[in-house]
């Protein structure tokens, strides 16, 4: 915990019209800086918020990766992936793909901000990831490896990532009416 220390200073004034003035000084307290000015402490973020910032964050990286060519196999490109291949080996990647994700991260961080944009994120990003997990899914029946959807390399494992991300957007999303019933 932080140290008070006081400092009492008397001080003789002529313009002041007192010969004795008492003063005290608060040199580092709880809510006072050396320079007299008080702190301020950054606001409290909602679950929304950080989970917003937390799947932007999470999407920027995947988006980001998926550009990086000796991560995805499947392909020949030596610096950055422009074809289609999987990224680690799993999930099924190529440039459209990974510039989705980017633009979802960077979306997600910047709506981190306030709680109604990260709630909204939270809605859009749930309702993207369903439909792109359903139209995989539907899409992918009778198919085995990576085929296209939407114009993005997909495959099963990332069809259940999508998935399992659009419930977990969805659950952020409503969490703060969920609080309200209970």
């Amino acid at each position: 915990m932080a140290e008070r220390s006081t400092e009492l200073t008397r001080s003789t004034t002529p313009d002041s019209g007192r010969s004795t003035r008492m003063r005290t000084e608060v040199r580092r307290g709880l809510g006072e800086r050396p320079n007299g000015r008080a702190r301020v402490s950054p606001p409290k973020r909602t679950a929304a918020q950080i989970a917003s910032l937390g799947m932007g964050i999470a999407s920027l990286s995947l988006g980001a990766l998926a550009f990086a060519a000796p991560l995805v196999t499947g392909n020949r490109d030596k610096v950055i992936n422009l074809r289609k291949g999987k990224l680690f080996g799993v999930f099924a990647m190529n440039p459209p793909h990974a510039a989705v994700h980017l633009g979802l991260g960077l979306a997600g961080i910047l709506c981190s901000r306030s709680q109604s944009a990260s709630r909204g994120y939270l809605a859009a990003s749930s309702a993207g990831h369903a439909a792109l997990a359903t139209t995989g899914f539907l899409a992918g029946r009778k198919r085995s490896g990576i085929y296209e959807v939407m114009g993005m390399a997909v495959n099963t494992a990332d069809n259940i990532l999508h998935a399992a991300w659009c419930g977990a957007s969805a659950l952020f999303a409503a969490r703060p009416l969920l609080m309200q019933r209970a």
